[in-house]
């Protein structure tokens, strides 16, 4: 994955050139994980880039938000607009996007209660998850020892930044161990 081409990144209302794209380092999911995100396909069509299910994605986005009490300070409208807005700006027919939806500066407490909600859109282009090679030849895959965590834990159903400490855990054990994936189990070993 490289970020090779990219030029613009939407931020909370305004397209930023690459460059100038930043956050405060006193934000509170720098400190703490708080944030939601999705994560939705660009494919090049007959008819132009199109984005694969993004109402759906969009859909999760804002359930994921709502269970972390994180009220998103735009519409799915506004998300779908600014979405389609940044793979253009950017001039990609095919390609990833990221939306994210996290809380600023403004405390550092536990409790994000003085800080603003900040979403960001990336794109940039990629190709096959694990690379071309892997679509030909396949991959090797670990169980890992890290283990997945309980739905009493936190919210499994939503897809937070938080969360993927634990997955990007295991996969840096899968490498480090001379594979390609990890696949995390629950205590139960599911």
């Amino acid at each position: 994955m490289s970020f090779d081409g990219v030029k613009h990144v939407w931020m909370s209302g305004k397209m930023v050139a690459w460059n100038s794209a930043s956050v405060h380092v006193s934000s509170h999911s720098l400190h703490l994980g708080s944030g939601v995100f999705e994560a939705i396909r660009c494919y090049d069509t007959a008819g132009g880039p199109a984005l694969f299910r993004l109402d759906a994605h969009l859909d999760r986005l804002f359930r994921s938000a709502t269970v972390h009490g994180m009220r998103i300070p735009f519409t799915t409208e506004d998300l779908v607009r600014a979405t389609c807005a940044t793979v253009a700006a950017n001039e990609f027919i095919e390609c990833y996007t990221r939306i994210l939806c996290y809380y600023g500066s403004g405390s550092l407490g536990v409790y994000p209660r003085h800080c603003p909600v900040e979403v960001a859109i990336l794109a940039w282009p990629m190709g096959a998850y694990l690379g071309d090679s892997a679509m030909k030849c396949g991959i090797r895959s670990t169980i890992s020892s890290w283990v997945k965590f309980h739905s009493r834990m936190m919210p499994t159903t939503a897809k937070a930044s938080g969360q993927y400490v634990n997955s990007m855990l295991a996969v840096r054990e899968a490498i480090e161990r001379g594979y390609d994936e990890a696949i995390l189990l629950d205590a139960d070993g599911n």
